[in-house]
């Protein structure tokens, strides 16, 4: 039997300091129809994959809601989502299946809040997940990746690869494997509360959001060994028949070797910036019994954060973890059905389905998931300096007109009508914009470690990547398999892995020279 941590403060005494508070209660209105500015994409730096909202605007969930007063000094999750328990109140110094103390607002998302806990049986520090009541599709994605997952024997004890070195908060495992199940986020522990509604928690390890990265750091990491590490992950789900349906930069994290591994280190991160939520006098709601006594921001994960990059070497040895399996499935789903990521890595045939009254069948599925991964990619190396598509908050039809311009020409049996010129904004995009001329162009805007035919030479996989057509994009394997990527094959002594046969179609000249 685990013994419970020994510490030199009592987890009780450690949660009451914890939540000594620093109110910043600025400013507040009684009855505002105002909100907290939504998640905003446009940076690609938000933390919650499957809950960022885009382009700054507001959803159909985002509108007024009057029954308390609205404060402004913290960047946490809007009440409404709160409305008849579809979120979970959680507060800091909670204790949840008898061993996580709750400790920090990691994040929040449309779908879950996350935060920072300790296990008080082993002092490690873990994520926990909630997810919004009665939701379960992210834990079934998880069972059904561990049931399949290949066993060997380690030291003579059966070990499921699946979850590799993940233990909370452990070194991390660098071997290769075949097949990419390292670079999936793994689940640790869940479990379930609630009586009139039940909520699933996800207990993973706590990871590092790319988006924490500054300049500096992304010198220190090895880009194409991660670019590569993030293909592998993708390959993973889908030789498993799983679409992830929500790739983009906020849902790539790294694993690092960790110098904050106990209890005690969360004093370095006490006085967390909270808001009480305080019910106006003339409120309607008879019970408010759904919803937390306070509001928690996320800045003290930043500084958590902050704190785990310090060590000048600790990226050296980083890992792609790719996280948020909320809106992954199984095979193709019914139109209806198929979940959607962000407009901005979003692929082109399901604005035309809207542009065009939903007529066009071939949606989702694993073509969907190149498509934004070559965007995730095209983030991961050049950053904030340039947006891919500078006019995703634009209508459907203004996005299409766009790709157009970038990509090259919309596919007939999309039966569009044609399409006006938006509003431009005055960045890299103008109406006289061809593709060869955007690809060239951003040669000249790289600034990095790579020299400039290394770049050339991702700039023609992307494009190879983001075909309009679904069904000419090549498969995660055959991006695998590009010649762009063989130095990091050759270091790792991968080249014999099988991602099938390389295919006459790596990196055409005419896609490479534009």
């Amino acid at each position: 039997m685990p013994t419970r941590l020994e510490s030199k403060k009592s987890p009780e005494v450690l949660a009451a300091t914890t939540i000594v508070t620093n109110l910043d209660l600025i400013a507040f209105e009684k009855g505002s129809s105002k909100v907290s500015r939504p998640h905003d994409f446009n940076d690609l730096n938000r933390p919650l994959g499957g809950g960022m909202e885009d382009c700054g605007q507001q959803n159909d969930e985002q509108i007024k809601f009057e029954p308390f007063y609205q404060f402004y000094s913290i960047d946490a999750e809007n009440l409404v989502r709160y409305n008849d328990g579809a979120f979970l109140p959680v507060h800091l110094g909670d204790l949840y299946n008898g061993k996580y103390r709750v400790m920090l607002k990691i994040g929040y998302g449309s779908y879950s809040t996350v935060w920072l806990a300790v296990d008080l049986f082993t002092g490690r520090h873990v994520a926990l997940k909630f997810l919004v009541a009665n939701e379960e599709n992210e834990l079934d994605i998880h069972k059904y990746i561990q049931s399949n997952a290949h066993r060997s024997k380690d030291e003579g004890n059966n070990k499921d690869q699946y979850y590799g070195n993940h233990e909370p908060n452990s070194e991390p495992n660098h071997e290769p494997t075949r097949d990419g199940r390292e670079y999936i986020l793994p689940l640790l522990d869940s479990f379930k509360v609630g009586q009139k509604k039940e909520y699933t928690i996800l207990v993973t390890p706590v990871l590092i959001p790319l988006y924490h990265l500054n300049e500096g750091h992304r010198l220190q990491i090895d880009m194409k060994t991660l670019l590569f590490q993030f293909l592998q992950g993708i390959s993973f789900l889908h030789s498993k028949g799983i679409t992830h349906g929500d790739l983009h930069p906020g849902n790539i994290t790294l694993q690092v070797s960790t110098h904050l591994q106990d209890m005690d280190d969360i004093r370095l991160f006490a006085q967390p910036r909270i808001i009480p939520v305080v019910p106006s006098e003339d409120s309607a709601i008879s019970s408010f019994n759904y919803y937390p006594k306070y509001l928690v921001s996320q800045a003290r994960f930043e500084e958590y954060v902050k704190e785990e990059l310090k060590p000048t070497d600790i990226l050296l040895s980083a890992k792609i973890q790719i996280i948020d399996l909320s809106n992954s499935y199984q095979g193709r789903p019914t139109v209806s059905d198929i979940p959607t990521t962000h407009r901005r890595v979003r692929g082109p045939e399901f604005f035309a389905n809207k542009v065009n009254g939903g007529g066009i069948s071939d949606l989702g599925g694993t073509p969907s998931d190149v498509w934004s991964a070559a965007c995730t990619m095209f983030a991961f190396v050049f950053g904030k300096r340039v947006e891919l598509f500078e006019n995703a908050c634009a209508l459907p039809e203004h996005i299409l007109w766009e790709v157009e311009r970038k990509i090259g020409p919309l596919l007939s049996t999309w039966q569009l009508p044609v399409l006006e010129t938006p509003k431009l904004t005055g960045g890299f995009l103008d109406s006289a914009m061809v593709p060869d001329v955007f690809w060239e162009g951003l040669l000249e805007i790289y600034h990095g470690v790579w020299d400039k035919e290394v770049v050339r030479r991702f700039l023609g996989l992307i494009r190879r990547m983001l075909k309009v057509d679904p069904v000419m994009r090549p498969s995660i394997n055959e991006v695998l398999m590009d010649e762009w990527f063989d130095d990091v094959r050759d270091i790792w002594g991968t080249k014999g892995f099988e991602w099938g046969e390389r295919e006459s179609r790596t990196v055409e000249q005419s896609e490479v020279d534009p």
